[in-house]
């Protein structure tokens, strides 16, 4: 099995995560290079791994490094445009650590980048990798509960803090909490409605733990999609009591099916029909998230040796990018956004 010599940029939350994976799949990856601006936080990420990488505390310096094959942008939100315009103009493959950008102009610069060099990109949104999401996916295509009408999701957790995650608290810099924290599930609501969103309308505030700032703690987003199924997201930033585990509901012409954790539950309408659970088992589950960077790393892999696309490219991080960018607008002015307000007609888009 070939190995990607990769690099990663951003030693922070996000990327040490990556790192414990990649240190466990040293049969596909060997980690040539780490760059961050923190020195600290560079060697404490180093430490995690087993290799010896090149070590860098500039971007430059670090895409200079030649042994590259591919890049990780595992950055503070807001840098990474520039970075991710910089790895495409150096023709490595790139996975680019969700969102795609703080802004719908930033995210079509990069877009653009992406369509002149034909450049190979994914995008870091996970969730569709990991195993109970594909086995989801796959119970709805065979229409185990029919034609998808009406997602529920909920997140209650507890907020971000300052400190190595400050830039996490400012929408200048991460993108707002909509854009930083739930285009995963924004992603999930397409790939399983499986139709164009058209509108947005959400209500929210910084009531209990950001007041006074322009971060949201709290918000309910509701999506209609062009089939004339809904969406809707709950979200609540201080509800540290609370487990984070995801938690889906998904109703049907002909049942619901339930997400919780590593479990699937199908209830049938039907009275005369029992309850079918199915559990999946993901690797490395025990590293966080569920493990779901384990089969998006994977997917990463075949897509640079086999090149198999894949489901996560520059359109479905845009278009999960423009829909929390519409909820947060949609809480602004506190009316119903279109989704074509921020990303243009069906058509034009990537």
């Amino acid at each position: 099995m070939k190995k990607i010599r990769i690099g990663l940029a951003g030693c922070g939350i996000y990327g040490t995560n990556l790192l414990r994976f990649l240190n466990r799949m040293q049969d596909r990856y060997e980690v040539s290079a780490l760059m961050d601006i923190d020195s600290t936080a560079l060697h404490s990420a180093a430490a995690l791994l087993d290799s010896k990488p090149e070590l860098y505390t500039d971007f430059s310096d670090f895409l200079e490094n030649r042994d590259l094959e591919a890049v990780i942008v595992a950055t503070p939100n807001s840098v990474h445009t520039e970075q991710a315009l910089a790895v495409m103009e150096k023709g490595l493959f790139l996975y680019l650590e969700k969102p795609v950008a703080c802004t719908f102009a930033d995210c079509r610069k990069i877009a653009k980048k992406q369509q002149e060099l034909n450049a190979n990109v994914m995008i870091g949104m996970q969730l569709r990798y990991g195993n109970v999401f594909s086995k989801a996916k796959e119970l709805l295509e065979a229409e185990s509960i029919g034609p998808v009408r009406l997602i529920w999701y909920r997140e209650f957790r507890s907020p971000f803090f300052p400190g190595s995650n400050g830039w996490r608290l400012h929408e200048e810099t991460s993108g707002g909490t909509i854009v930083e924290k739930n285009v995963h599930h924004l992603d999930l609501f397409n790939w399983y409605i499986d139709s164009e969103p058209v509108s947005v309308f959400a209500s929210g505030g910084a009531d209990a733990v950001y007041q006074g700032g322009n971060m949201l703690d709290n918000a309910v987003v509701t999506i209609e999609y062009a089939s004339g199924a809904r969406a809707c997201l709950g979200l609540s930033l201080f509800s540290a009591g609370c487990d984070q585990d995801l938690d889906f509901y998904i109703v049907g012409d002909k049942g619901v099916m339930y997400i919780f954790s590593d479990h699937i539950t199908i209830k049938p309408n039907s009275g005369d029909t029992e309850e079918i659970v199915y559990a999946v088992k993901q690797e490395l589950a025990e590293l966080g998230h569920g493990g779901t960077e384990y089969s998006a790393l994977s997917a990463f892999y075949e897509f640079i040796t086999e090149g198999r696309k894949p489901y996560t490219g520059i359109r479905e991080g845009i278009l999960s990018v423009g829909m929390a960018l519409c909820a947060q607008e949609s809480i602004k002015e506190k009316r119903m956004v279109l989704l074509e307000e921020v990303l243009g007609k069906e058509e034009d888009r990537q």
